[in-house]
């Protein structure tokens, strides 16, 4: 295993968290309108095949799910 393969994000279950909390249905499409996120950028994070970290994409996605960017981001 490469150091990149231990590095992943958490947007998935951020995304679970946020539709238990909020009791509505938190869709790629949603997040594209609520951020101004591209397509791309927000199904590249959500299928965990994010090879570089920009720190723009990263605020935005902590802002939107009220996070730390220890929560977003981990290293197995």
């Amino acid at each position: 295993m490469s150091k990149g393969d231990k590095v992943r994000n958490r947007v998935k279950v951020l995304i679970a968290e946020k539709e238990t909390r909020e009791r509505r249905r938190v869709t790629y499409r949603l997040i594209e309108a609520e951020t101004g996120m591209s397509k791309n950028t927000v199904g590249k994070w959500a299928r965990n095949e994010v090879q570089d970290y920009n720190r723009e994409v990263i605020a935005m996605f902590c802002d939107y799910f009220g996070c730390t960017v220890g929560e977003l981001i981990v290293y197995d």
